[in-house]
């Protein structure tokens, strides 16, 4: 089954890093990053693939990726 982590609304949060590491290699589950608040890299939500881990990063507006392997 797929899984949705929120991040904070990004106005609340500037500066704030969330890192998310994915440590499953199923790809048929999906793991959902939505936003409480602002864009993910302009778009509502991202999707993270299997045995990946990505910092996000909030600019005070929007939330951004700074690494992602």
């Amino acid at each position: 089954g797929g899984f949705t982590i929120t991040l904070p609304p990004a106005a609340t949060s500037g500066g704030l890093c969330v890192y998310v590491k994915r440590t499953d290699t199923v790809g048929a589950n999906i793991l959902d990053i939505a936003s409480s608040g602002g864009l993910i890299e302009g778009s509502s939500s991202a999707q993270q693939g299997p045995g990946v881990s990505v910092q996000y990063v909030s600019d005070g507006t929007n939330w951004w990726e700074l690494a992602n392997g």
